[in-house]
């Protein structure tokens, strides 16, 4: 029996910011390097990562209780981008949005302390 093992460099693109425009700008190099279902992978994560941090800071702006605004946003669950061919609909949970604050604080866009909230 014969065994043949390729090993090759593979590259994959995780998205963490939630700025739209360093998601495009990032996703512009990692198209060079990574596989194609990485690359689109990444792009709808991308997409939909930005449409929630934009919705939950205009609505922490109106809200600043974070408790107010896990409930608001789940209320309004899921968040929908329409163009002209597709539709792209983002789902979360509570848990998943409670991280997702969490990162957005690390990143610099909103602080929270006790239960207020500063956009």
């Amino acid at each position: 029996m014969t065994t043949e093992v390729s090993i090759v460099k593979r590259y994959y693109v995780e998205v963490i910011e939630v700025d739209r425009g360093l998601i495009d700008l990032a996703l512009k190099t990692a198209e060079e390097y990574s596989t194609e279902e990485s690359y689109l992978k990444a792009m709808f994560t991308g997409i939909a990562r930005a449409m929630l941090a934009d919705t939950v800071l205009q609505k922490a702006e109106k809200v600043q209780k974070e408790d107010k605004l896990i409930e608001t946003l789940l209320e309004g669950e899921p968040i929908v981008l329409e163009n002209e061919d597709e539709k792209i609909y983002v789902y979360f949970d509570e848990e998943s949005l409670e991280s997702f604050l969490k990162e957005l604080q690390t990143l610099g866009y909103l602080k929270i302390k006790g239960n207020r909230i500063w956009v």
